[in-house]
């Protein structure tokens, strides 16, 4: 550095000027070993932040790959809902003028609708169950049973008794080890 400084032929001679060029090719060194330091810290952090954006892709598509599969299954759920509502060809043999509006808030619904016809009585029923999505499917597919075995299986028509069965049926399926759990479960 004193060489460097020794062959500048204007102030060679002044020894305050050499002092301040001492000094800042001081702080020069300084500034340049803080720089090295900060581009290798920077360096470093680009380094974990890659790592960071690869981890965060490898979830995001895990978890896209896991939503189609989730989607999928209840999509295919729909479909074994909708199988055990009855059809217009169920309704037309028994009712001239009807129409159904069925529109779940969600892909599986805990809304339902039943009809069973025999000795020309018919029974239909308009069911709203506890719960939306996945848990209210869980609990129409329940009612759907239990009405089965309840009107087809028993032959009960009576609406008070078809109730008070499907309410206790329903209660039943919720007990654990002698009680009833601590649930809202239900239909309307």
């Amino acid at each position: 550095m004193k060489e460097r400084i020794q062959k500048s032929t204007a102030y060679n001679n002044d020894p305050a000027v050499l002092k301040l060029l001492v000094q800042k090719e001081e702080e020069i060194a300084t500034l340049t070993a803080l720089l090295s330091n900060k581009r290798l810290e920077i360096s470093t952090q680009s380094e974990i932040i890659e790592t960071q954006i690869d981890v965060a892709i490898r979830q995001r598509d895990e978890i896209m790959n896991q939503q189609k599969e989730i989607t999928s299954s209840i999509l295919y759920a729909r479909r074994i809902q909708t199988a055990l509502l009855p059809g217009k060809e169920e309704f037309n043999q028994c009712l001239d003028d009807y129409f159904i509006f069925y529109k779940p808030k969600d892909i599986v619904s805990g809304d339902f609708y039943w009809m069973h016809n025999e000795n020309k009585k018919t029974v239909i029923i308009a069911a709203d169950s506890t719960g939306h999505g996945v848990s209210g499917a869980f609990m129409s597919m329940m009612g759907i049973v239990f009405l089965n075995e309840i009107i087809v299986g028993r032959g009960i028509l009576q609406p008070n008794l078809i109730l008070d069965l499907l309410r206790k049926k329903i209660l039943d399926s919720f007990k654990s080890e002698g009680k009833v759990e601590n649930i809202n479960a239900g239909m309307d």
